[in-house]
């Protein structure tokens, strides 16, 4: 079960895990400083055929791309430490209904199948109405699924469901690319950092090949809930 926790507690967590994630990708970024340096450095040192020095610079563009994209998402965390102004009530259906239009363009370009599974009638009654920053809820599952679009194969699927649970409506994203991981990607480590800003969270079942995000109800569903269980108690 994903708990809620409370606000205090959740933008300490959101703080240490972009701290964290900001340390891995300047870590990350350390590998193709390094190449960059030696491969320049050799080149001056001396001659080359120019057959080599286009593979010298074919070899310095891949690394400069690397480095590039290790700050650009430092930049990105940068932004996520920022406390969400933005927290309201939304439907996490509507809202993960937004990012597949978003995305979808992805897996057809590979022929792969995206689909998702709501729950019947959740966002019609209110159900699936969670409280969060819904730009940043958003921005975190794009990142996934762009993750999952750049290694699923062609044919491939990535299915999407909900769960509502007694405290956060969990949005579960399958896919046997989830299961081939032996860790979390640079863009999942991205994606759990930007979600704990936005007082959710992110889990990884590597044997049940998913990815939950679990999202905090609004407090209205939560008494909503409660009521219907004590109701249920009482008969």
């Amino acid at each position: 079960m994903l708990l809620q926790k409370d606000i205090s507690g959740a933008t300490h967590d959101a703080k240490l895990a972009i701290a964290a994630a900001i340390s891995r990708e300047l870590h990350h970024a350390a590998q193709p400083l390094t190449v960059l340096q030696g491969t320049v450095e050799i080149a001056l040192l001396k001659g080359q055929s120019e057959e080599a020095y286009r593979s010298v610079l074919q070899r310095v563009m891949e690394h400069s791309q690397k480095l590039s994209n290790c700050f650009n998402r430092v930049q990105q965390l940068a932004h996520f430490q920022a406390p969400a102004m933005d927290i309201s009530d939304f439907s996490a259906t509507a809202m993960v209904r937004g990012v597949l239009e978003n995305v979808r363009g992805q897996f057809i370009g590979i022929g792969a199948a995206l689909d998702f599974h709501p729950i019947p009638g959740a966002d019609e009654s209110g159900q699936d109405v969670v409280r969060s920053s819904e730009k940043r809820g958003a921005a975190a599952l794009e990142v996934i699924l762009s993750d999952l679009s750049a290694t699923v194969q062609q044919q491939g699927k990535v299915e999407l469901s909900m769960d509502i649970e007694p405290q956060t409506i969990v949005v579960r994203i399958e896919s046997p690319v989830a299961a081939q991981r032996t860790d979390l990607s640079a863009g999942l480590l991205l994606a759990e950092a930007i979600i704990t800003s936005a007082h959710g969270t992110l889990t990884w079942k590597q044997q049940a090949s998913s990815i939950l995000i679990g999202l905090p109800k609004a407090p209205s569903v939560l008494l909503l809930h409660h009521a219907e269980a004590v109701g249920y108690v009482h008969v």
